[in-house]
């Protein structure tokens, strides 16, 4: 399922997004003013958060 394929890309993107910013936050939040480490939890962590319950629940519900 195409759904499935769009949540799971969109888990490991910001995964490794987070990963990033936490080694230089200026790598990903290049278009703020103020970057910091916790800009960047604020924004991939929950952004990943969202996208593997997405996943999951679509898993779920959605059982081919």
């Amino acid at each position: 399922m195409v759904l499935l394929l769009i949540f799971k890309l969109g888990g490991i993107l910001s995964i490794i997004l987070l990963v990033a910013g936490f080694v230089r936050p200026v790598y990903v939040l290049w278009f703020l003013p103020k970057c910091n480490r916790l800009g960047v939890l604020y924004g991939y962590g929950s952004a990943s958060l969202v996208c593997w319950s997405g996943y999951f629940v679509t898993d779920y519900f959605f059982k081919v």
